[in-house]
């Protein structure tokens, strides 16, 4: 009875070990490989070279607030607080450097990997298990994310755990497995709000089967039960998010079609825009399908069944369902999409990826997938450790090295201001940072009614208040023109400084993911 309903409510194990069991040989040479693989993804996940950017140095600054304080900044922000709140107690005891605050994001994904180990093999059995835990080690997307000082590793973790904990609910549904469950949904609530449609999705293919299994009702029951008192665990920061859906938004960029946020996700699977991360996503999908529609012929090759096998209708509906529903819903309320919220469905697909790849018959088929695949991985890996993500390190250290303390730097936009705030503390060079159009705290962006704000901005009485305040001293404009709602304002407070003293262009924009130009006014 629990075994049929774990089959269509979650991704459970009914299949066992994908092909024949392998040899002595092949079982030490496959558990090299897995070790090796593991090896090299716990490694890349504490490896990068770059500063914080805008969203990580955000991070770091509102999670360095008092406690209770650190709700009502995100307020202004647009997110829930439990990895803020995390943050400030790990930062407490191992420090505020780059190194120490990604450390936590890294320390969950080590966390995930046993858990990815253990839904892949309810899965698939050994093999599928395996093929997991070697997929999340080198995902380009998990490490990217494990060392960047945001909750999306921390989402990766409480997804995999999800996966692993809702079909022992559904096999026996004790207090303390639907306590677990409860505290795993509602940790998610309070991480991102992508998990809303995550947890929707999971409920609703719940109360499907309540309704088409009746044998299995008390167990399905009882899960409901647990997924509901998670999600009203959330209710108390309800008015907040209510208040950020009113007053925040996302207005760094256009809102994206279901379609769209579909093809950035398969993008980002490879960890970013390089030819290498769509080939990852290419492979991942041609895999996704044999996962999702591949069976074990009587021969033991491998055929497609006419439709999807059972054992992974689940992960698939659960993917399907989250990114159709937050597509939909991003795109009519005008907000956004970044292919980082999909890691909420990420740990789904790899789970996908790892069937289809136990399914290939050991030998040149499965080479053939397993080895680009894992090739392209290690390229993704090797990219995300030494791509710098943002200019403000370097030109931190220009204006310090050739500029004074008493020095203005001004950063158009403000949405520059918390990393150029950062590296120059580190740098030891000026700490008058004056953010453009607020002139306030650059460590923050006010992202409350944000376009309003901007359109109402003027370049030239801002240029003449920075002129004014900084008397005879030198003042640095780090800008770029391209961010939305401040087109041609940036250039406008350059002209504006321009007619009054003499202008040199110190730096041109990068290629770093957060590039910026660098302007001096004697």
């Amino acid at each position: 009875m629990a075994r049929d309903t774990v089959e269509v409510v979650h991704s459970p194990a009914a299949e066992g070990p994908a092909g024949p069991r392998p040899s002595s040989s092949g079982s030490t040479l496959l558990r090299l490989g897995v070790g090796l693989a593991v090896l090299i993804g716990v490694v890349a996940r504490f490896v990068t070279v770059s500063p914080l950017w805008l969203d990580e140095a955000l991070s770091a600054n509102i999670s360095s607030l008092p406690f209770d304080e650190i709700g009502v900044a995100l307020r202004r922000d647009g997110h829930p607080p439990l990895y803020y709140w995390l943050l400030h107690g790990w930062s407490e005891v191992f420090g505020t450097g780059d190194v120490a605050l990604r450390a936590l994001s890294g320390v969950f994904a080590l966390a995930a990997l046993p858990l990815a180990w253990l839904a892949g093999r309810r899965l698939g059995g050994r093999t599928t298990a395996a093929w997991a835990l070697v997929l999340l080690s080198l995902s380009p997307f998990a490490v990217r994310y494990a060392s960047e000082v945001r909750m999306y590793s921390l989402v990766l973790l409480l997804v995999l755990a999800g996966a692993v904990l809702l079909p022992r609910c559904l096999d026996h549904a004790s207090w303390l497995r639907l306590a677990g469950l409860s505290a795993v949904v509602s940790a998610l609530l309070w991480t991102h709000y992508w998990s809303l449609y995550l947890v929707g999705s999971v409920g609703l293919l719940l109360v499907l089967t309540w309704w088409r299994r009746p044998k299995t009702r008390s167990a399905v029951r009882r899960c409901i039960g647990a997924v509901v008192v998670g999600t009203i665990s959330f209710l108390p920061w309800v008015p907040s998010l209510l208040t950020q859906l009113e007053q925040t938004g996302t207005p760094w960029a256009v809102p994206a079609r279901p379609t769209q946020a579909a093809a950035l996700t398969v993008l980002d699977l490879g960890g970013g825009e390089a030819t290498e991360s769509a080939l990852v996503g290419v492979l991942i999908v041609v895999l996704v399908v044999l996962g999702l529609f591949g069976r074990r012929s009587p021969g033991g090759g491998i055929e497609l069944g006419p439709g999807p096998a059972p054992v992974a209708v689940p992960l698939a509906a659960v993917v399907a369902l989250t990114l159709a529903g937050g597509g939909l819903a991003g795109y009519l309320s005008g907000s956004a999409f970044a292919s980082r919220y999909a890691a909420a469905v990420v740990p789904s697909l790899l789970l996908l990826t790892a069937r289809g790849l136990a399914l290939l018959p050991r030998g040149w088929l499965r080479l053939g997938l397993a080895g680009p695949l894992v090739a392209l991985c290690l390229v993704g890996l090797g990219l995300n450790a030494t791509v710098e993500r943002t200019q403000a390190g370097g030109l931190a250290e220009r204006i310090t090295r050739d500029g004074q303390a008493g020095d203005h730097v001004v950063v158009c936009p403000d949405q520059l201001g918390p990393s150029i705030e950062r590296a120059l503390d580190a740098a030891g060079g000026p700490d008058r940072i004056v953010p453009y159009p607020l002139a306030g705290d650059p460590r923050f962006v006010d992202w409350r009614d944000y376009t309003e704000r901007n359109d109402r901005a003027d370049p030239a009485a801002f240029a003449a208040t920075v002129l004014e305040e900084a008397g005879g001293a030198t003042i640095w404009v780090v800008w770029n023109g391209s961010y939305r709602t401040l087109e041609g304002d940036c250039e406008a407070v350059i002209q504006a400084l321009g007619a009054m003293r003499a202008g040199t262009e110190v730096a041109t924009a990068g290629e770093e993911f957060e590039p910026a130009n660098l302007y001096r006014f004697e």
